[in-house]
């Protein structure tokens, strides 16, 4: 997916999984830079400097956004890339979000936020960041450009309204397999 979205060679890729599991490539640069993010006040403009060099902010701003939006109470489920041949600084992909949009439990933004929460690279480095002022308005700027264009009501509901559309004739033969309703998907 990567290589055929970004153009890239799929031999020149580091995948990341979860905090330190390697995919793909090398982890070296990731293990450094996960140990940076832990081990720096982040909210010295020098060390943001540090993390942008290394790091597509925006990109990881417009991640935990969705995943907060979305309510995805499994933080472990992260992914990140990085080649040279793009600009080799760290990306975030959204993936594996099937605990997201869970009516029954409605703290899912908290696991990133509250810091008796997990300790993972996701929930690590938005406590981290959050502590920079410039962080905090790229932040705000590309959560109310979010809110306003991706996850408004109307967005959301027509996606789901679409998606609905596309897998209702199945899902009755996928709850019996995998346990679950009709009713309770509905």
């Amino acid at each position: 997916f990567i290589a055929a979205h970004y153009g890239i060679p799929s031999d020149d890729i580091d995948i990341i999984q979860g905090n330190q599991a390697l995919e793909n490539g090398s982890i070296k640069d990731w293990n450094s830079f996960f140990a940076y993010m832990k081990s720096h006040d982040l909210s010295k403009p020098e060390c943001y400097e540090y993390v942008k060099e290394h790091m597509d902010v925006q990109s990881y701003v417009d991640w935990i956004i969705a995943e907060t939006y979305i309510g995805n109470r499994d933080a472990g489920n992260v992914r990140v890339f990085r080649s040279p041949n793009l600009d080799n600084k760290w990306h975030w992909l959204l993936y594996d979000v099937d605990m997201g949009f869970n009516a029954t439990r409605s703290e899912g933004y908290l696991i990133y936020y509250k810091p008796t929460q997990q300790k993972l690279c996701a929930t690590d480095f938005i406590r981290g960041l959050a502590k920079n002022k410039d962080f905090r308005a790229l932040f705000l700027e590309r959560l109310e450009y979010q809110m306003t264009y991706v996850w408004s009501k109307e967005s959301v509901n027509g996606a789901i309204d679409m998606f609905v559309e596309h897998i209702d004739s199945e899902v009755e033969r996928n709850q019996k397999r995998w346990t679950g309703t009709y009713q309770g998907w509905e």
